[in-house]
């Protein structure tokens, strides 16, 4: 018992790398105990943005960024037969930086599944400096010029996307990069797990206006924009050309926030998951196995 009471005193009275005995050992003839020193805690990696399912974190060496998706029990059943956000996020980031669009780039990804269940996904891209562009409109630093020059490159970013056959679906300034210089520098997109690939550009197709009511149009966007600014993002998505602005611009202001959600999730169903799918399908019954017999009659031997 004595020995007991020696031990969890000398536990709490150490010092790291220093031999500690009490009063009562050396009353009773105890020998000292030898403590080693605690090992060093690492430091946990700076948060950047946290917000209920999304975490996104700054690397030690403070080249890397990691974004993690975590994804609740009660809606774990959707993704038994999906592909992981953080998976689709760094195919698309992969395209659009293959096709030299404006964009972070992309290291690496991975997950973890439980029963089938995607748990969490995390993707790695490598640190860009900059702000978020709508948290630096909600600080209202930006000058009246600086706003117009933000919303031509919104629209200049979106024109680039649609050209090269990527449709975002997720097109507002939350997922874009305003860089240090704005004036030289363009516009950096920063999240694209939903986005779609088509093998030509999109501009003039309906698909395309999707992405102009969410950047233009929305509640949100009728918020943060003045018309006047609104109709510098249509202006230079359409380069200049001010009878295809009015033409847009009457398009989507007859567009119904409900009309936009059944097109948002229609083309998410159908170009993200379905038609896909259809293809892989086709495209292995099509092929003809090669120990298949060849169904014609063998040609009879002439002697």
């Amino acid at each position: 018992r004595i020995r007991r009471i020696e031990s969890a005193f000398v536990q709490r009275t150490a010092l790291p790398d220093r031999v500690s005995a009490s009063p009562v050992s050396s009353s009773f003839g105890l020998q000292p105990l030898m403590t080693s020193a605690p090992e060093p805690r690492t430091e946990p990696e700076p948060l950047l943005k946290g917000e209920d399912r999304t975490k996104i974190h700054l690397a030690r060496d403070g080249q890397r960024c990691r974004k993690t998706y975590l994804v609740p029990r009660r809606v774990a059943w959707r993704t038994i037969l999906l592909r992981s956000r953080g998976a689709r996020e760094f195919d698309n980031l992969r395209a659009a930086h293959d096709a030299r669009l404006p964009c972070i780039t992309p290291i690496a990804w991975e997950e973890t599944r439980r029963w089938g269940f995607v748990r969490s996904s995390t993707i790695t891209w490598k640190f860009v400096r900059g702000r978020g562009l709508r948290e630096t409109l909600r600080e209202g630093t930006l000058s009246p010029r600086e706003r117009v020059l933000v919303c031509r490159g919104l629209g200049d970013l979106l024109r680039r996307f649609h050209e090269a056959g990527h449709l975002w679906l997720t097109a507002v300034p939350r997922n874009v990069i305003l860089p240090p210089e704005p004036d030289t520098a363009p516009l950096i997109a920063c999240d694209l797990p939903y986005a779609v690939r088509f093998r030509r550009s999109i501009v003039g197709r309906w698909v395309s206006l999707t992405d102009l009511f969410s950047l233009s149009f929305s509640p949100s966007r009728q918020r943060e924009f003045s018309p006047r600014e609104r109709r510098s993002v249509l202006l230079s998505y359409c380069q200049g050309d001010r009878h295809e602005c009015r033409r847009l611009w009457r398009s989507l202001s007859s567009r119904t926030p409900m009309h936009q959600r059944i097109a948002q999730g229609s083309s998410r169903a159908w170009y993200g998951v379905i038609a896909p799918a259809l293809g892989r399908m086709m495209a292995a019954f099509s092929r003809t196995p090669r120990s298949m017999p060849d169904p014609r009659p063998s040609p009879k031997k002439t002697p």
